[in-house]
């Protein structure tokens, strides 16, 4: 028990710098017209590097995305049960979202032709690693506050919108596309890694010496504390089933693939390929491959179809063949 106190103790920061971060995150905090125009161009090209599925992009954004500022600055207040600074600064954030998903709408709307690819999709489908990654990205980026020569403001910048600008992008595209189940499942992500973030803020605030000063004030603290721990247990709740699911959908396929590779005729039939889809309780198998003889097709076949009986005693599956015929011409 000393050597926990002795360890929290050595993270306690002076008088002098403690009053340094609570004037800056205080002076965050107060958002101006270039705050408001960088999210705005951030949230622009977030999305058109969503849309066009590039990653430096989506990755050179982060640099520019302001969204660190409310967030320190709501973690600050509740840590500090600063009711009016508190209700500041969720409207900001608040405010900041409705930009970032109406932009993401508008120009995905301007795009003449759907683009959607695996950098959108793969942030509709959050899971508990997600909270995770979140919340040692929101680490490095409050302890910017502190090791200001160490880490720099771009490193904590990048940190933070890398869990928070892109998935509200997705958010405004999905929307825009009609596809509202994609665009909860974003949502999702994003509440996740906004929670995670905040939590991880309040926390490392309480850890370097900022405390409520009045017992009000810390039965408000305490009351914050917990209403937020009820909040991301509730939402853990799918992102548990969401990676029970991924994990069941990767055994699954190792064993669709080894009954495919095992029963078919390795001299008659090349599968190139094998793709495994998962929708609405239905499991599609596409093959892809070449045969070399077409009396052979029947044979292949008929073996496609033992497959898919064997298969099917388990799950609804169904399989789809694209075979072409290579043939041998001799000169």
């Amino acid at each position: 028990m000393n050597e926990e106190k002795e360890i929290l103790t050595n993270f306690i920061l002076d008088d002098y710098l403690k009053e340094d971060i609570a004037i800056n995150v205080s002076e965050s905090g107060n958002l101006n017209k270039l705050y408001w125009l960088q999210l705005s161009l951030a949230a622009v090209i977030a999305t058109l590097g969503l849309l066009q599925g590039s990653i430096p992009v989506v990755i050179g954004v982060m640099l520019i995305a302001p969204l660190l500022r409310p967030i320190q600055s709501f973690s600050f207040a509740i840590t500090t049960s600063q009711s009016k600074k508190s209700w500041k600064s969720f409207k900001n954030i608040l405010g900041s979202i409705i930009l970032v998903i109406i932009l993401g709408i508008i120009i995905t709307y301007l795009i003449p032709i759907k683009l959607e690819n695996s950098e959108i999709l793969s942030r509709t489908n959050p899971n508990i690693l997600d909270f995770f990654i979140a919340s040692f990205s929101a680490v490095i980026a409050f302890l910017a506050l502190v090791y200001k020569k160490k880490l720099s403001d771009s490193i904590a910048g990048v940190a933070m919108a890398a869990s928070l600008l892109p998935p509200l992008s997705v958010i405004g595209i999905e929307i825009a596309y009609h596809n509202y189940f994609l665009a909860w499942g974003a949502l999702l992500l994003f509440i996740t890694n906004l929670v995670a973030i905040i939590l991880i803020g309040i926390f490392l605030f309480f850890v370097f010496g900022f405390r409520p000063h009045q017992n009000d004030d810390k039965n408000k603290f305490k009351k914050n504390i917990l209403i937020l721990l009820i909040f991301i247990s509730i939402i853990s709740l799918p992102l548990i089933s969401s990676i029970i699911s991924l994990k069941n959908n990767i055994n699954q396929e190792v064993y669709l693939r080894n009954e495919i590779n095992n029963n078919l005729i390795k001299d008659k039939i090349n599968i190139k390929k094998i793709t495994i889809e998962n929708k609405n309780n239905i499991t599609k198998i596409i093959l892809e491959g070449e045969y070399y003889n077409e009396n052979d097709f029947e044979l292949i076949k008929k073996k496609i179809n033992y497959i898919k009986s064997n298969l099917n005693k388990d799950k609804n599956i169904l399989i789809e063949t694209k075979l072409i015929l290579i043939k041998k011409i001799e000169i």
